[in-house]
Order: structure tokens, then C-alpha cells, then sequence
């Protein structure tokens, strides 16, 4: 990928929290492109607050962010596919229930559903064993959570009986990965 550098007024303009964009930087800088500073690529977008300062019409500001492109590796995980897939079959199921039964019973299985797959993902992110171990025991817990929605979604006949069996699928890897996290 090519990313330009900006010239040294630019780069000085452009770099404090709150620096207003001058015309200057506006044509060396557009909201949306990377761009170098010592060596590190950023990406620069433009705020617009109400309540500025006043330098500049519109209260335009300049916010630098860094931009790291780190590979994920979390979706090649068995026990991550697995809880996308249980996540997406739960929640096809449950927008074929009853208004009352989504609105209550409905939105808490499919956020504790998806919350396996996010923390699991999260935690390969993470950089030291302990840090990856908390994230995956979370998923852990709710995992458990799921297992108790589904289990009262089972009891009031909005799921099939043995729905709940799926999950020691994502249970045994899920322990073994709190085991040796990788």
C-alpha cells in the first residue's frame, strides 16, 4: 500500500489533539487517507464539533489515529466457528417467535449467544496468556448463560428439546483453549 508523507508544516499542524486544519493541510491531507509520520502509518479524519473553538468555520479539527493492520487469526479457531454458527441459527430461530418471547426472552439469548464468539475473538487479540485466558473464561460464562436462556426457551416450547446439546460442541474446545491458550 502507498502512503503519502506530508511535509514537515503539515505533519507540525496536524498532530496536536486539536489542531484546526488549515488550507494548507486540507490539500495535503483528506479525510480518510494513511499517511507517514516518523516512519508509522496514521489515518487522518476530520471532526466536526458544534461546540469548537470557533477558529474555524463549521468547527473543523483534525484527529489523527494510528493505523495498525494486524492479521486476525481468531476465525481459523473451531470453537469461534462453531459459536458463529450457533449464534446465526439462534438468531434465525428466534425472529420466528412471538413479539412478547424476542422482546424478552429473545434479545438475552441472542446477546449471550454472540458475546461467546466476540469474547473468543477479543481474546486472541489480547497479548499475554493471562489477559487471553480472562477473555476466553468470560466466553466461558456465557457460554453457561446461553445454556440457561436456551434452557428456558426449551421449557416454554420456542425451542425444540435438545437445542441446549449443541453447546458441549463449543464447551470442550472452549476448555481446552482456557487450558493452553494460544
Amino acid at each position: 500500500m502507498h502512503v503519502p508523507v506530508l511535509s514537515g508544516i503539515a505533519r507540525r499542524s496536524c498532530w496536536t489533539k486539536k489542531a484546526p486544519l488549515t488550507s494548507g493541510v486540507r490539500s495535503q491531507l483528506r479525510a480518510g487517507t494513511p499517511y507517514l509520520r516518523k516512519g508509522r502509518p496514521y489515518f487522518a479524519s476530520t471532526v466536526h464539533r458544534p461546540q469548537s473553538t470557533g477558529r474555524l468555520p463549521g468547527g473543523e479539527f483534525l484527529a489523527v489515529a494510528p493505523l495498525w493492520v494486524v492479521p486476525s487469526d481468531f476465525q481459523q479457531l473451531r470453537v469461534y466457528r462453531l459459536a458463529v454458527a450457533l449464534s446465526d441459527e439462534i438468531y434465525a430461530a428466534v425472529e420466528r417467535w412471538p413479539n412478547f418471547a424476542k422482546n424478552s426472552l429473545g434479545w438475552q439469548l441472542i446477546r449471550s449467544v454472540d458475546s461467546i464468539g466476540a469474547n473468543i475473538a477479543e481474546a486472541s487479540g489480547r497479548h499475554g496468556p493471562a489477559d487471553r485466558r480472562r477473555f476466553l473464561i468470560i466466553a466461558r460464562g456465557s457460554l453457561y448463560e446461553t445454556e440457561h436462556w436456551i434452557g428456558r426457551a426449551e421449557a416454554r416450547g420456542l425451542l425444540p428439546h435438545g437445542s441446549a446439546a449443541r453447546l458441549d460442541e463449543i464447551g470442550k474446545p472452549l476448555s481446552g483453549l482456557i487450558r493452553r491458550p494460544v
